[in-house]
């Protein structure tokens, strides 16, 4: 019964049409509403997290502006001394006294050295409370420094160096360097510097009451500021135990600079991994950059912008926010948002029960018509009345005309039982009328041994229940093989192979169902017995066609070629066979097969070669 051409209904759902009809004003103009209150919402969540984010960034670039811009323009005002000649950085005694009085009113600067071309340096350092002149201190000076200055052309004439760790004052400085020039001859280079500690402290106080942990990254992979830098450098450790860095001893000397892994941050040392997650209300950056991290199953946000001028590679500024920073906002914004979407919900849902209540009888009507058209008649329950009186009417119909289909399906089913299945679906196919043809074919016909035996000694329901058996486990090795039973003639089947449905390889499908009958009948009981059959082939020309009275007819098929399968099969008895084939039927097949003689066949002149399967004995073929 199933249509399976039958292209599907097309058109909007009356259960759509209804929800849009009753619903979508209402929708329109509650979405209008929420869209307006999340953009307002999303608009000050964004706004707020940029001014935080840039205001962190702001004080932390101010707060470097404040501790390192004056040196440089301390630097540029001692050249412009120097190149007057109001300062002669060679006279120790006036270096001393200048250099001291500088050190007194930049707190910030550790010391200051004046270096010779031959690379000696003269210095003035702050320890602690007092000042430390060495004179004429002998000091190594890099040439690649030297030289940056003797020849000038193209290079900065003052710039900042990357920092590094002074042993004698237990701590990481930032070097400046400025080349002093009188007349145009190169007098040496005035160095300044300024401990590391110096920049982290000032971000203690930062961290506290807005809830971050500023920092500063020099090239992004070493940590140049933090607040547990404000103390001193770290002692990074055996390598991998960066999360448990210790104070740096006086006796030993540490790298410049302690990287991600080493300052014991384990917040920070994840700034460049790639498990991130977007951050979605921070929307467009423009004056920094932003990225979320997952660290140790929390969700951790950095902000950060880049800057330069302070040495050969650029500085990172930024922090790592406190989950909790902006909780009054977010909060704020999902309660906006929550708000609004229960009002949307209680619309939808207002708008779909009105639609339900009116479209459920049509769509119970659609499935049951669906359910109907795929043949699932055992499934269908009857449609129940609702509140609409037209289609309650039409439910009454449909409920008669599903009655009347299973009327139908019985009466199928039931001549299905009488008649093979492909026939049976030929009948409904051509309306009961199955044309007669004449066509090659294949048969098979099967026998059990003994039975007329067995018969003499089992009751009539027993012989009953054990023919049943074993014609269901024949008949279902015959139909798997593509072949048709046509007749059961007390313990013997007649089946055809290529007829009423053609397939051209019907000699080979036959021969395979005759080994697999025999295998299935010697490895079963059937009524608590065991059976064994004889099984005759041929494959020649034959007549099917429906025959009978007027009021019964029965599909079955007529000509030499069945008689010879049926003479086939009793001369299994003669050579100790089991299945014996004639020529044409062996030759059409693959099967290995071997010739067992000749027989002469009542109606022919000539005699036929008969085969059974190649290496079998005679029990088994």
């Amino acid at each position: 019964m199933t249509n399976e051409t039958a292209p599907r209904a097309s058109g909007w759902p009356i259960g759509m049409v209804l929800i849009f009809g009753f619903g979508g004003l209402v929708l329109a103009a509650v979405g209008i509403v929420l869209y307006l209150g999340f953009s307002s919402a999303a608009q000050n969540t964004r706004a707020f997290l940029h001014a935080r984010a840039e205001s962190i960034l702001d004080d932390l670039v101010t707060e470097i502006d404040f501790q390192l811009r004056p040196v440089a323009e301390q630097a540029d005002w001692i050249a412009e001394r120097v190149a007057n000649g109001t300062l002669d950085p060679k006279s120790e005694e006036a270096w001393d006294a200048f250099a001291s009085g500088v050190l007194a009113a930049s707190q910030q600067v550790t010391g200051i050295a004046f270096i010779l071309p031959e690379g000696t340096a003269h210095i003035v350092r702050r320890r602690r409370d007092q000042l430390d002149v060495e004179d004429r201190l002998e000091r190594p000076v890099p040439e690649s420094v030297i030289a940056e200055f003797l020849n000038p052309s193209g290079e900065p004439r003052s710039f900042w160096t990357d920092p590094e760790f002074a042993p004698g004052r237990r701590d990481v400085v930032l070097l400046q360097h400025t080349a002093l020039y009188k007349d145009g001859a190169f007098l040496g280079i005035l160095v300044q510097g300024v401990r590391i500690s110096d920049l982290s402290r000032p971000l203690v106080e930062v961290a506290g009451p807005l809830g971050v942990t500023p920092f500063i990254l020099v090239g992004g992979t070493r940590v140049l500021a933090h607040p547990r830098l404000a103390a001193g450098p770290v002692d990074p450790g055996p390598v991998g135990q960066g999360s448990r860095a210790r104070r740096a001893p006086a006796d030993r000397e540490t790298p410049a600079l302690p990287g991600l892994r080493e300052l014991g941050d384990p917040v920070l040392a994840e700034i460049w991994s790639p498990d991130e997650f977007p951050l979605t209300l921070m929307g467009e950056l423009e004056r920094f950059q932003a990225k979320g991290v997952w660290v140790d199953g929390e969700r951790r946000v950095f902000v950060y912008r880049e800057i330069s001028g302070f040495g050969p590679d650029p500085w990172i500024v930024g922090a790592h926010l406190n989950p909790d920073l902006a909780n009054e906002e977010v909060e704020q914004f999902y309660l906006s948002g929550a708000a609004g979407l229960a009002i949307l919900l209680i619309a939808v849902a207002a708008a779909v029960l009105i639609g339900r209540r009116t479209s459920q009888p049509v769509q119970r009507l659609a499935r049951a018509a669906e359910q109907i058209s795929d043949g699932r008649l055992d499934d269908f329950q009857p449609l129940q009345p609702g509140f609409f009186r037209e289609l309650n009417e039409a439910g009454r119909s449909f409920n008669a005309m599903v009655e009347g289909l299973r009327e139908r399906q019985m009466i199928r089913d039931l001549f299905g039982k009488y008649v093979p299945e492909t026939v049976a679906a030929a009948l409904m196919k051509d309306r009961g009328q199955l044309e007669p043809q004449a066509s090659q074919a294949t048969i098979l016909f099967v026998d059990l041994e003994g039975f007329t035996t067995l018969s003499e000694v089992l009751k009539p329901g027993e012989i009953v229940d054990l023919l049943n058996s074993y014609f269901s486990s024949v008949v279902a090795v015959l139909e798997r093989h593509g072949g048709v039973v046509t007749q059961f003639q007390g313990d013997a089947i007649l089946a055809i192979f290529n007829v009423p449905v053609p397939n051209p390889d019907h000699a080979g499908r036959a021969l395979r169902a005759a080994v697999e009958i025999q295998r299935v009948v010697g490895a079963e009981t059937y009524a608590g017995r065991h059976l064994a059959c004889r099984i005759g082939l041929n494959t020649g020309e034959v007549v099917a066609g429906s025959v009978g009275a007027s009021g019964r007819l029965n599909y079955t098929v007529h000509g030499d070629a069945v008689n010879l399968a049926a003479r086939l099969e009793q001369l299994n008895k003669e050579f100790g066979t089991r299945i014996l084939a004639a020529e044409t039927t062996a030759s059409a097949s693959e099967t290995p097969m071997r010739p067992v003689g000749e027989v002469t066949v009542r109606g022919k002149t000539s005699s036929v070669k008969i085969f059974t399967l190649d290496g079998a004995r005679p029990d088994e073929a």
